[in-house]
């Protein structure tokens, strides 16, 4: 799992889940997102449910939680900016193009 740390990633916890790595490194690129606040990796393991990549977001106060899920794991990520909904368009558009490139399903809940 690759790891994120200064610039605009806070907090103490810097690994990021295989699916939510290509959206984290978007994010961390734009001049949207001002913070990426990375959450705790939960082990979803015997709670079944599907296997494949999805994610979820709401709306905060300052931007956006997003939640992505894969394969026997889940990441909750807080994105800070000023504008949320490119924020969405950028992450959904980037979400797609993954789909696209990848053999395995990747779902939107």
């Amino acid at each position: 799992m690759p790891t994120f740390a200064g610039g605009k990633f806070t907090g103490s916890h810097t690994t990021v889940i295989e699916p939510a790595e290509t959206l984290i490194k978007v994010l961390n690129n734009s001049d949207l997102v001002y913070k990426i606040s990375l959450g705790f990796i939960k082990n979803k393991a015997g709670r079944g449910g599907s296997s494949l990549a999805r994610y979820k977001l709401q709306e905060n106060g300052s931007g956006l939680k997003l939640v992505v899920s894969g394969a026997g794991t889940i990441q909750e990520f807080y994105i800070y900016t000023d504008n949320i909904l490119k924020v969405k368009q950028l992450i959904q558009a980037n979400w797609n193009s993954k789909c696209k490139k990848s053999k395995k399903k990747i779902k939107r809940r």
